[in-house]
């Protein structure tokens, strides 16, 4: 075997230019970013990761830590408050004793309807029953209610709220008789 022994001079030979290639994580994030329908997405996506993770910082308030007990108590509770509106508040139908005449009636329907946020009321005497609708956009207060009735020298037994109208109740009454 022949072994031939060429000299190379190193400044005569070419020098050869690499280029280093993208890698393959680089070039994933590069097509992303190209990518309008997968950034929406991940935008999105990014949303919801920080609403889970900051969600409690903007509630007011955890309902279930406090007592199930009082989140059961019926509407008419002291200092359980109505819904906001007048559509979810129903009417208060208040059972009244002492109410005996028509005079009694007019001094109880006198006393409510000075109330701002009293809207239709209606006064059945053979079953002692006040019935007070809330006006439009605002909320009835129970409490303030029976205090006005209790005021006019009245006793009031029951403070029920339900979900119809002072008309309905009217008819309801009417088609009982």
């Amino acid at each position: 075997m022949n072994m031939l022994n060429i000299a190379v001079d190193p400044a005569k030979v070419p020098t050869v230019a690499f280029e280093r290639s993208p890698g393959y994580w680089q070039t994933v994030f590069r097509r992303l970013l190209r990518d309008k329908v997968a950034m929406a997405a991940a935008f999105v996506v990014l949303v919801l990761i920080l609403l889970a993770l900051f969600g409690g910082m903007l509630t007011p308030a955890d309902p279930y830590k406090s007592s199930m007990l009082s989140r059961l108590k019926p509407i008419g509770t002291p200092n359980f408050p109505l819904a906001a509106t007048a559509q979810d508040a129903g009417t208060a139908k208040i059972s009244v004793n002492g109410m005996v005449c028509s005079f009694c009636a007019q001094g109880i329907e006198k006393r409510v309807t000075a109330m701002p946020e009293a809207g239709p009321l209606y006064i059945n005497l053979s079953r002692k029953v006040v019935a007070v609708q809330p006006k439009a956009g605002q909320r009835l207060d129970v409490e303030r209610l029976r205090r006005e009735i209790q005021d006019a020298g009245y006793e009031v037994t029951a403070i029920e709220v339900v979900p119809k109208t002072v008309a309905m109740l009217r008819d309801e009454y009417r088609a009982k008789k």
